[in-house]
C-alpha cells in the first residue's frame, strides 16, 4: 500500500504557499541541489563551449543578442522556428548582464534546477507522503542528466522547472477551487509551452480531466477552474501566435519546426534523419521542401509532415512499429544527446563523473529509475487511478514518442518519473515489512525483466564523442588556437571518418598551420564523397593559390562557382587570382559572368575591375 500523503489541508493557496515555504526538507533539497549544480557550472566554465555553445546553443545565444539590441519582435524573420520562450528569457539576461550573460544565464538556470527539485519534493508531499518526497527530491538533486542540462543553453531546465511547478501550484489549488492558483499555473503551463512545444497537449488532457471529475460531482461552477486554467496558458501562447502572423505573415501557432522534427523520427530509415548532423547533412535535409518549391514557412512544416504521411499510406505497419520502438526508447536506460554526448563531459565533470555513467550492460540513472519508476506507475494507478501527475506523464511522454526521443526532450516529464520511482521504492518498503513474502518476489522478477529491457542496446563509451571534438575544434578555431583546434577536429575523424565536415575544417587549420599539401589531400577526400559543398571547392582553391597552382585554382573556382552560381565571392577572387597573375583575358570572361548573375551590381563589380587593371598599370 501506498503511504497516504501528508496533507495540512491548508485553507487557501496563499496557506499552501507558506507553509512550503516553512518546510525545512525543501530547503535542504534546495541547497543540496544548488550546491551540486554551482560545482558542475565552475568544472565546465573551463571549456571553450562555454561561451561557444554548438549547435541549438548558439542558435539561442544569437537569437537573444538581437533581441536585446532592440529587436524584441524579430522583424523580418518570418514565423519563429524554434520556440521563443528560452531565447527571450536569455534576452531579457543579456538585456541585463551584457557580456556575461553566458555565465549568469546558466547560474540563473542552477536556481531553477534546484527550485524544480524542491518542486518535486513538494508535489510528493502532495500526492505520495513524506517518504517518497524526501527520497525524490534527493534523487533530483543529484540527478545526472538534470545536472547535466541545467548548465547547458538549452530550453529543457527553463521549461521543466515551469511545467513542474505549474503542476504543483495546480495540485495545491485545484482541491481549495482557488482561481488564483488556477490561473497561475495556466500562465506558467504556457510559459513552458512557448518553451518545449510538447507541453501544451498536456494542458488540455489535464483541463479535460479536471472537468469530467468536476462534472461528476455535480459541483457549482465545475468549469471555473478548468477554464481559469486554460485561459491562462491561452495568455501566453496567444501573443506567440499573434505575433507570426502579423510579423511573421503565416499564421504559425508557436513554430514551424514541428513538421521536420515530426519526419525525422517518422520516415522509412529515422536512425539516418534523426542521427543528421548539424551543418551540411542538416542543411541538406531542411532545404529539400525549398527545393520541390515550397517556401511558405508553415508550407514547408506541413511538406514534411506529408512525408510522413505518406510512409504510413505506404507502410502501416512498419510506421506502427516504429512507434512502439519509440516508446520503448522512452524508457532506454542510456542518455542519446541530440547534439552532445552527454557521457563525454564526465571526464570534466565531478558530479557527472559520479551520478551519469554507463557500463555495456547498464546506464546510471535511468536504468534504476525506469525500473523503480514502472512499478511505483502500477501500485498507484491501481490504487488511485490516473490521476493529473499520470496523465501529465502520459501524455507528455506521447508526444515525445510521436516525434523522436532523446534525453534533452525527456527531461521536463522526470520530476513525475523520478516521483513514481519513489513510489515504487516506498512499495517496495511496505512490502518488506509484510509476513508474506510472495508480492516482494513476484515485483523483484518484474523489476528484474523491466530492467534488463531498458538497459538493453547500450552504446560503446564513445559512440558519440565525435560530434563533441568536433564542436570543440570550431571554438578553439575562433580563438585562434590552431594547434588545440587542429588536435580536436583530428580526433573527431579519427573517432567518426566519414565526418566530411570535420574533415574540412581540419583541412583549413592544416592549412593555416602551413601544411598545405596535406590541406588539400584533406580537401580532394572531402570531396570526393561530397562534391556539391562549393565551401570545400573555394577551400581547395585557396590552397592551390598557396601553392601558386594558378591552374588547379582556377579549376577549383570554377567548380565552387557552378555548385554555388549566387555567391560573389567566388567571382572576385578568381579575378583577383587572375589579375594577379596578368591573365586579363580570363580576368574579363569571369567579369562578364558576375555581371551576368549580378546586373544589379554592374557599376560596383566594374569598378572593383577597373582598379585591378590600375594597380597593375601602377
Amino acid at each position: 500500500m501506498v503511504e497516504e500523503p501528508g496533507k495540512t489541508n491548508p485553507s487557501s493557496f496563499s496557506d499552501a504557499l507558506r507553509n512550503a515555504l516553512r518546510d525545512r526538507f525543501a530547503w535542504i533539497v534546495f541547497v543540496l541541489a544548488l550546491g551540486v549544480r554551482l560545482v558542475h557550472l565552475l568544472q565546465m566554465s573551463s571549456s571553450p563551449l562555454f561561451t561557444d555553445p554548438p549547435v541549438d546553443g548558439g542558435t539561442y545565444a544569437r537569437i537573444a543578442q538581437r533581441l536585446a539590441a532592440g529587436d524584441w519582435l524579430l522583424r523580418g524573420e518570418g514565423p519563429y522556428w524554434q520556440t521563443p520562450g528560452y531565447a527571450y528569457f536569455l534576452a531579457v539576461v543579456r538585456w541585463i548582464f551584457g557580456e556575461g550573460f553566458f555565465l549568469w544565464s546558466r547560474l540563473l538556470q542552477a536556481l531553477l534546477g534546484a527550485l524544480t527539485c524542491a518542486v518535486t519534493y513538494g508535489i510528493g508531499r502532495l500526492t505520495y507522503g513524506a517518504f517518497a518526497a524526501r527520497l525524490a527530491g534527493i534523487a533530483a538533486a543529484f540527478y545526472g542528466p538534470f545536472v547535466f542540462f541545467d548548465a547547458e543553453m538549452l530550453p529543457a531546465t527553463l521549461a521543466t522547472t515551469l511545467s513542474t511547478t505549474a503542476l504543483c501550484v495546480l495540485l495545491w489549488g485545484w482541491p481549495l477551487r482557488d482561481l488564483r492558483a488556477m490561473l497561475s499555473a495556466g500562465l506558467m503551463f504556457g510559459a513552458a509551452a512557448i518553451t518545449v512545444t510538447t507541453v501544451l497537449p498536456c494542458v488540455g488532457a489535464i483541463a479535460i480531466l479536471m472537468i469530467s471529475r468536476q462534472r461528476r460531482a455535480t459541483e457549482s461552477a465545475w468549469w471555473q477552474p478548468s477554464l481559469t486554467m486554460v485561459a491562462g496558458c491561452l495568455l501566453v501562447v496567444a501573443p506567440v501566435s499573434l505575433r507570426n502572423l502579423t510579423v511573421g505573415d503565416d499564421p504559425v501557432l508557436i513554430s514551424y519546426n514541428w513538421g521536420v522534427n515530426y519526419f525525422l523520427g517518422n520516415n522509412p530509415e529515422p536512425a539516418t534523419t534523426i542521427g543528421a548532423r548539424p551543418g551540411w547533412e542538416w542543411d541538406d535535409l531542411v532545404a529539400q521542401p525549398l527545393q520541390a518549391g515550397v517556401t511558405r514557412h508553415s508550407d514547408r512544416a506541413r511538406w514534411f509532415a506529408a512525408r510522413s504521411a505518406e510512409f504510413f499510406a505506404a507502410e502501416p505497419l512498419s510506421f506502427l512499429v516504429l512507434q512502439a520502438v519509440k516508446a520503448v526508447q522512452f524508457l532506454a536506460a542510456e542518455e542519446h544527446g541530440r547534439n552532445q554526448d552527454l557521457y563525454f563531459w564526465r571526464e570534466h565533470s565531478t558530479p557527472l563523473w559520479w551520478f551519469l555513467w554507463k557500463t555495456p550492460w547498464f546506464a546510471f540513472p535511468f536504468g534504476l529509475v525506469a525500473p523503480l519508476a514502472v512499478l511505483g506507475y502500477a501500485v498507484t494507478v491501481r490504487r488511485q487511478g490516473v490521476e493529473i501527475p499520470t496523465l501529465d506523464l502520459l501524455v507528455y511522454a506521447a508526444g515525445v514518442v510521436a516525434f523522436f526521443v532523446t534525453a534533452r526532450y525527456r527531461v521536463p516529464v522526470l520530476p513525475v518519473i523520478l516521483l513514481y520511482a519513489a513510489a515504487g521504492v516506498q512499495w517496495l518498503r511496505h512490502a518488506w515489512r509484510r509476513p508474506s513474502r510472495l508480492p516482494l518476489i513476484h515485483a523483484a522478477g518484474a523489476l528484474a525483466v523491466v530492467g534488463v529491457i531498458v538497459n538493453l542496446g547500450i552504446r560503446p563509451a564513445h559512440a558519440g564523442h565525435a560530434a563533441v571534438h568536433y564542436y570543440l575544434g570550431n571554438a578553439l578555431a575562433k580563438r585562434g588556437e590552431t594547434a588545440a583546434a587542429r588536435s580536436q577536429l583530428a580526433r573527431s575523424v579519427e573517432l567518426d571518418p566519414e565526418y566530411w565536415q570535420a574533415w574540412n575544417n581540419l583541412g583549413t587549420q592544416t592549412a593555416i598551420a602551413g601544411d598545405i599539401d596535406r590541406a588539400v589531400a584533406m580537401y580532394e577526400r572531402v570531396l570526393a564523397a561530397r562534391p556539391q559543398h562549393a565551401e570545400v571547392w573555394l577551400n581547395l582553391a585557396h590552397a592551390h593559390v598557396a601553392r601558386r597552382d594558378d591552374a588547379s585554382a582556377a579549376t577549383a573556382y570554377e567548380s565552387a562557382r557552378q555548385r554555388d552560381p549566387g555567391n560573389r565571392r567566388i567571382y572576385t577572387e578568381q579575378m583577383i587570382l587572375f589579375a594577379k597573375r596578368g591573365k586579363w583575358e580570363h580576368a574579363r570572361s569571369v567579369l562578364r559572368k558576375a555581371l551576368a548573375v549580378f546586373p544589379d551590381e554592374e557599376t560596383a563589380l566594374r569598378k572593383m575591375y577597373e582598379g585591378m587593371v590600375q594597380r597593375a598599370g601602377d
